[in-house]
């Protein structure tokens, strides 16, 4: 949910709150209700402004962050050049009925690939700048700025289609190079405290595990390419950190309420549905919501609330399923709440209380590909697959969900390994197809011949 939207929110929501109860019931709590508030936030390690998160400063000259804003720049024009020649091309006849096959869409990828040289060359600095921080435009949302991280992840899946092309040429260690840079690109992805750069990192490791998972089965047979692929694995199975995503929503969630500054226009919709009319906010309605006693009623509602969930927390903030458990439980204790002053709060957390099962899917590709690595290895070592998940997988062997073994089955001289998935419901291994939004429900599979 980007800056616009959330205001957007909580100024639609102010509006329902002025035309459904008197003015004098949003004032229950004063000023100095929210100064107690901000004070015991303060004192459980909650953040209230963008300098008590704790983000350091890194130099530009180790910071990755600068070389990610120079490689945007260059993937913007890029794109402004591949739109020109797009807009050539369609001035010549087309069949739009043709049927394009996979190797001719295999072809455009390669052949997209040596114009991309630059950024490769560029992320060859990243070698240099251990560090990568984005300063606050993960919070300042202006236009242009680095905001949502999308380059991030077209840098992934270039730097995915480089490796593959390289496995493909025969040359299978220059594959795992450039695996290694998307890695590391995906993680610096996760750096902002916000939930957007948690998204974007599992986004971008998922798409990486993905391209390893298609390596590993060229080179199933192969058990020196197996261990490396296990090496570089385990070097990029850190789990983000939700309590310090977190502590951004929440500075994000602060800035949100002060910078109300009116209500949008209401639209109404005519009995017949055949025409609607606007009605600008009255001036009442404007100057009550820019009222330091309504975003202060607001705020200590906010802080009372986040002060209870965070002593729900688990001390592992790696934890994902105990933060998971925390924020359904606040979840639905802000649902039961009616009162005005929460309805901002029935709106934010059934989004934070989805987030962490974001994490355990992403543990639940690592551990499926690294258990995969190891029947691999198996399968080389004696002959055969095991029966059962062999028990030296230890956590590994595990599904993140229910705590319950991966389910395993052998299929031919292969094998199909899942986790059950968000939905803590076992679908028996299937896959939804592409665009297929309905029907039974699915799990996180991997497959091997």
């Amino acid at each position: 949910m980007n800056k616009a939207t959330k205001i957007g929110l909580l100024s639609s929501l102010a509006s329902l709150a002025v035309c459904g109860v008197g003015a004098g019931t949003l004032f229950f709590r004063n000023s100095s209700a929210v100064v107690e508030e901000r004070t015991a936030a303060r004192k459980i390690g909650i953040p209230l402004t963008l300098a008590e998160i704790g983000l350091v400063p890194i130099p530009d000259d180790q910071n990755a962050g600068v070389l990610y804003r120079r490689i945007a720049v260059f993937l913007s024009e890029n794109d402004r050049r591949v739109k020109a020649l797009k807009a050539l091309s369609h001035q010549k006849p087309a069949n739009p009925f043709k049927l394009r096959s996979a190797d001719e869409f295999q072809k455009d990828a390669d052949d997209s690939l040596p114009g991309l040289k630059p950024m490769f060359d560029m992320l060859g600095e990243l070698r240099s700048r251990p560090k990568c921080d984005f300063g606050s435009d993960w919070i300042n949302f202006q236009p242009g700025s680095f905001n949502e991280f999308t380059t991030l992840k077209a840098i992934v899946k270039d730097l995915c289609a480089r490796a593959d092309f390289e496995d493909r040429q025969g040359d299978p260690q220059k594959a795992l190079q450039s695996m290694t840079t998307a890695y590391r690109v995906a993680v610096d992805s996760g750096t902002p405290p916000n939930l957007i750069a948690m998204f974007v990192e599992v986004a971008c490791r998922s798409i990486a595990n993905k391209e390893l998972q298609s390596l590993v089965s060229r080179h199933a047979s192969d058990l020196a390419f197996l261990n490396k692929s296990e090496d570089l694995l385990n070097a990029n199975r850190r789990l983000p950190d939700m309590r310090w995503h977190l502590r951004g929503e929440i500075v994000f969630n602060l800035k949100s309420i002060h910078e109300l500054t009116g209500l949008p226009r209401t639209q109404t919709v005519s009995e017949d549905s055949m025409s609607t009319s606007e009605r600008a906010p009255s001036k009442l309605e404007t100057s009550f919501v820019r009222s330091k006693a309504f975003q202060d009623a607001i705020e200590a509602k906010l802080l009372s609330t986040w002060r209870e969930t965070w002593t729900h927390f688990p001390k592992d903030s790696q934890d994902w399923d105990g933060f998971s458990r925390a924020l359904k439980l606040t979840s639905a204790t802000v649902m039961h709440d009616s009162s005005t002053t929460n309805s901002i709060l029935r709106e934010l957390f059934p989004t934070y209380d989805g987030a962490p099962d974001v994490i355990g899917r992403l543990q639940a590709h690592d551990r499926s590909l690294k258990a995969s690595i190891e029947l691999l290895k198996l399968r080389i070592q004696n002959g055969k697959l095991p029966v059962v998940l062999p028990s030296s997988l230890g956590v590994d062997r595990l599904d993140p969900f229910d705590g319950n073994p991966l389910r395993y089955m052998r299929r031919g001289s292969g094998f199909l390994l899942y986790s059950i998935g968000a939905d803590r419901m076992d679908d028996g291994g299937h896959v939804r197809a592409s665009g297929d939004r309905e029907g039974a429900g699915v799990d996180e599979v991997v497959e091997f011949k």
